[in-house]
Order: C-alpha cells, then structure tokens, then sequence
C-alpha cells in the first residue's frame, strides 16, 4: 500500500469514485490575533492498493499535530476494506479518504502537520503553516505630495 497523493484544501467531498475541492492546495493561513478558529479544513489522501492489500481491513489514520505542543487535534481513525469489486487482480485499486475538520482551533502560529498511517505504519504528512497577518505600513497622507 503507498500514498498515491495527499493535500489540503478548505473543504472537500467525494462521490462515485471522484472527489470535489474547494480552496485546495492549502499552504497558510492568516491571522491577526490568536486564538482563532479555522472555519473548515479537509485532509484529501488517495491510496493506491496492491493486489495483497485488498484482502484485509486496514485502518487508516490521520493524526493533527500542532506547533510547540498547542492544543491537541483529534486524531482521526477510519476502517476500510476489504475490497471486492470489478478490478482485475493484476491492476491496483484505490481508496480515497476525505477528512473534513470543522472549527480547527489555531492557538498558536507555526507548523501545524497532519500525519497520514495505515495499520500504524506512517505513509506521508501534511503541513500547513499559520502565521501572524502581515501588516502593512500605514501611509501618511502628507508623503503623498497632495
């Protein structure tokens, strides 16, 4: 079993095999005072499986690590499989996990990672960053030359 490709977005769904985004490819967030609250965040991984590797149940999980210790993330923990279905056994099959967060506190600006497992073995990680809103020099009216 191996990652086939993991990102984040501001929120995602999937339906019939396919998954929808919105706001993905995130990287950082803004804020001007802490804590705050990040309305939505979703966790979008796609693994690829190897004949072998659909025969079982595996559990897939996805724990939240925020920076220097801040509040804790829930941890998120899925079963999935076995699989049957229409895939010949020479091909690989895929299982897509969508995990949606609601309300994710940001306590704290710095690297907030989310490590991907399966059966307690880490396949990849995430990261987003929060850091402190750039401000921006206030401009004096005189300097204008007005």
């Amino acid at each position: 079993m191996r990652l086939a490709y993991a990102f984040l977005a501001e929120a995602a769904e999937a339906a019939n095999g396919r998954f929808f985004t919105y706001g993905g490819g995130l990287e950082r967030v803004h804020s001007l005072v802490l804590p705050t609250m990040l309305p939505s965040l979703a966790v979008v991984v796609k693994l690829r499986l190897d004949p072998e590797d659909r025969i079982d149940t595996h559990m897939v999980r996805i724990r939240g690590i925020p920076p220097d210790g801040g509040q804790p993330i829930p941890d998120l923990e899925s079963p999935f499989g076995p699989f049957q279905g229409d895939v010949p056994r020479d091909r690989p099959a895929f299982h897509m996990i969508i995990a949606n967060y609601r309300g994710l506190p940001i306590t704290r600006h710095g690297e907030y990672r989310f490590e991907i497992s399966v059966d307690g073995a880490e396949l990849g990680s995430l990261t987003f960053y929060a850091d402190p809103l750039p401000v921006q020099p206030e401009q004096d009216p005189q300097a204008s030359g007005d």
